[in-house]
């Protein structure tokens, strides 16, 4: 149910219906089943039956008159004298000393209307600190400020999110650094306000090939499960998908993701599994595949001027069409690229960044360009931002390292140093940011190409070549 579906009047309506649950065996109003103050009553992993929603929909109601009947104690008479005593408008009048029941009637719509605005505030307020802790659960911020290209996208994603009859496993796909952790994440903070899944797990995968048993060793771990032998794993974790709808959000595979269809399959419907991937998986009925394309002309322009703007390069931000065309056709319409070249234009001219960059578009040369882009970005860094970019191979990074883990990576430098090279980082977009604003400390890591570009250009390179 959406927020716009929870009006006051609704609410209403289906109180008064409601209110004969507690004292008859009428059913219960569909409606109630949707709230999530009823679904946080119930004590059960398993779809409830009708006559523990009836009395589950019962107490939550009588909770309700209690709270009224600290500020209204007549009104909450009124509705327990009818709706649990049983007692005619007639007998509640002579109880009251009313001379008529008409009185007893005005009253009792009177009570009606605040058990819902009651009902109405706990409903507003669980669904709040709801999303708040389906929010923290992608543990990671945006990259992003806005999405140029990607509204069309975001819309299919969003669809096959939210569909209840298919689409159980999603792959978003493309080559690396044209944001489909991106897509994925902006796709999911839409989704979230609807409800749709009672809880999400992301899982920021390391560069590298990942078989299944890691997978399900990783996914126990984030729902807090044992994780004992294959078998019992698996089905605990099969067990609390099927019971709770959830979205299962896994980022940055690199290799082909076909082999794991059946194994995803076997956590499938209700949750849903979403995966980034470099690799568009084969033919298949299980996946919905949407791929991302480079950005278009204009987004691309959108995009610099913004990203320029955010870290202070004005003559980029101020660009023109024209000029913004060259970085286009010899950089294409890859994001990170393009931030990475904004990043650069500090230390170089624009023309001398596209000096050594390739015109063509497939994917070997594409490789190539990124290998480029990173030695420019690399050279352009101050000792201290190298020094803190090569500690960034931890073990741990999926997660992210806060600032004083890096520090204690890097004895030559004192915090102040660490902090302002961190910044650096950011700024050519060599680093990204991981959990809440509400945490101690944010966290680090970088991005997947960033790290296999340190891996095979800078760790095992001789250092008189640095």
């Amino acid at each position: 149910m959406n927020n716009s579906e929870l009006t006051l009047s609704t609410i209403k309506a289906e109180t008064a219906a409601a209110l004969t649950c507690l004292s008859t065996d009428a059913p219960m109003p569909p409606f109630f089943k949707s709230l999530l103050i009823m679904r946080q009553r119930l004590h059960t992993e398993n779809e409830a039956s009708e006559s523990v929603w009836h009395i589950v929909c019962g107490k939550l109601l009588l909770a309700a008159i209690n709270q009224m009947a600290e500020t209204r104690p007549l009104w909450a008479d009124i509705l327990k004298s009818h709706y649990i005593d049983r007692m005619t408008m007639r007998g509640i009048a002579h109880k009251l000393g009313y001379e008529n029941r008409y009185r007893v009637d005005r009253e009792q719509r009177k009570a009606i209307d605040r058990l819902a605005e009651i009902l109405q505030s706990w409903e507003q307020n669980a669904r709040q600190q709801q999303v708040a802790k389906l929010l923290r659960s992608l543990d990671k911020e945006p990259t992003y400020d806005t999405l140029f290209g990607a509204e069309e996208y975001v819309t299919r994603l969003k669809e096959a999110l939210l569909a209840k009859d298919h689409a159980w496993l999603i792959a978003v796909t493309g080559l690396g650094g044209l944001g489909k952790t991106a897509v994925a994440d902006q796709t999911i903070r839409l989704i979230i306000p609807t409800l749709r899944f009672q809880q999400i797990v992301a899982i920021y995968l390391e560069p590298g090939s990942l078989p299944l048993a890691n997978l399900r060793a990783l996914l126990a771990r984030q729902l807090g499960l044992p994780v004992t032998n294959e078998a019992e794993t698996e089905r605990q974790i099969v067990r609390c998908l099927k019971a709770h709808p959830t979205l299962v959000f896994i980022d940055g595979f690199e290799d082909d993701i076909s082999h794991l269809e059946e194994g995803l399959g076997r956590w499938a419907n209700p949750s849903k599994i979403l995966i980034t991937s470099r690799h568009r998986p084969v033919i298949s009925h299980s996946f919905f595949a949407q791929p991302i394309a480079s950005l278009p002309m204009t987004a691309v322009a959108n995009l610099i001027r913004q990203h320029a703007h955010k870290i202070g390069r004005m003559e980029l931000a101020t660009a023109s069409d024209e000029q913004i065309s060259l970085i286009h056709r010899k950089v294409g319409g890859n994001p990170l690229a393009l931030k990475l070249i904004v990043g650069l234009s500090d230390k170089h001219t624009i023309p001398a960044i596209l000096k050594d960059l390739t015109e063509l578009k497939i994917e070997a040369r594409i490789e190539e360009m990124y290998r480029r882009i990173y030695w420019q970005a690399w050279r352009a860094l101050s000792q201290e931002s190298q020094t803190v970019l090569k500690a960034m191979q931890i073990p741990d990074s999926a997660a992210g390292a806060n600032l004083a883990y890096i520090a204690s990576l890097c004895p030559e430098l004192d915090l102040r140093a660490v902090s302002t090279a961190v910044e650096d980082l950011i700024n050519r977009s060599l680093l990204e940011t991981h959990g809440s604003a509400w945490e101690a400390q944010m966290r680090y890591r970088i991005h997947s190409l960033t790290k296999t570009f340190l891996q095979t250009e800078i760790i095992h390179y001789p250092d008189e070549f640095l």
